[in-house]
């Protein structure tokens, strides 16, 4: 394989892997105002 290619393929799979932490922070704002059993449901 090509140095690119993996170059490449190493960017694409990071990237997927901090999704889902990048969405756990966009969320915080509005669960920061929930009441703690609303916090913990949601």
């Amino acid at each position: 394989m090509s140095l690119h290619v993996i170059q490449f393929l190493a960017v694409v799979l990071t990237a997927l892997a901090l999704i889902p932490s990048g969405a756990h922070l966009f969320e915080l704002p509005n669960k920061v105002e929930l009441p703690r059993d609303a916090y913990l449901t949601v």
